[in-house]
């Protein structure tokens, strides 16, 4: 029989004391308009396995008032309450547990600002098992040049495949790095102080805001590109939103 992991808690002041039992497995980080200025990173556990040992707390509510929003009555400090997405667990703030650094913590993205309901239903989705992912195959489901399909994703990151033909649009992203493996032909990516020629089996990162084209004018060219999920190819920020409901997935 193996010991059970018991991660110990705490507010600032250090009123609020409480325990979780069991391994740190799914961690949330919900862009809504609540979290993110709480900068709460959601770990949801059944009341099982949760403890509280010391504290007086106040309450918050509003929209729906199914969540129960509790933080410390001395400092304010909020690690944990009841989510309006399990309103019979409890939600633990990662950066409150004592002995877990969040920096270390690969967070899953919840679109609670954008698609609250959709991405509550994703959370009852079964875990996906692993699978050999051939990237012919998935070449051969698609033609068109620009417009990336989704294969994979890990880590709110998405592994895209597309198609290159003759020369894209000027752009940047400003809050994402963006890898491109070349896996079929060759492209040139063109900076504004040079140009970069790559042929199968390389690859080359471009950083944050910095300006690119990618030209493939050899002849069509295939690419695999890493990226956070939501992130378009143009660079067009205010077209996220739609990109995350509508990029298809093969």
């Amino acid at each position: 029989m193996t010991d059970t992991v018991v991660h110990r808690g705490s507010c600032h002041c250090g009123a609020v004391r409480f325990e979780v039992d069991g391994p740190l497995d799914e961690v949330l980080d919900c862009n809504c308009t609540i979290c993110t200025k709480k900068g709460f990173l959601h770990w949801i556990v059944p009341p099982t396995r949760f403890r509280l040992l010391s504290g007086e707390l106040a309450t918050y509510t509003f929209g729906t008032h199914t969540a129960k929003h509790t933080f410390c009555a001395r400092c304010g400090m909020h690690p944990f309450y009841t989510p309006r997405s399990h309103p019979d667990h409890v939600d633990v703030n990662v950066r409150c547990l004592d002995d877990v650094d969040p920096r270390t913590i690969a967070a899953q993205p919840y679109d609670g600002r954008g698609d609250w309901e959709g991405a509550r239903a994703a959370l009852d989705r079964p875990a996906p098992t692993p699978a050999r992912i051939d990237l012919r195959e998935k070449l051969a489901l698609f033609h068109d040049a620009w417009n990336p399909r989704v294969i994979a994703s890990l880590n709110g990151q998405e592994v895209k495949l597309a198609r290159l033909d003759g020369p894209f649009t000027w752009h940047a992203h400003a809050g994402a790095d963006e890898l491109f493996l070349v896996v079929q032909g060759r492209f040139r990516m063109e900076l504004r102080d040079r140009a970069i020629d790559l042929t199968e089996g390389q690859m080359i990162v471009i950083p944050r805001g910095v300006e690119h084209r990618p030209v493939a004018d050899e002849g069509e060219c295939a690419v695999l590109l890493f990226e956070p999920a939501g992130v378009v190819n143009t660079g067009d920020a205010a077209a996220e939103a739609r990109t995350r409901a509508t990029l298809e997935r093969i």
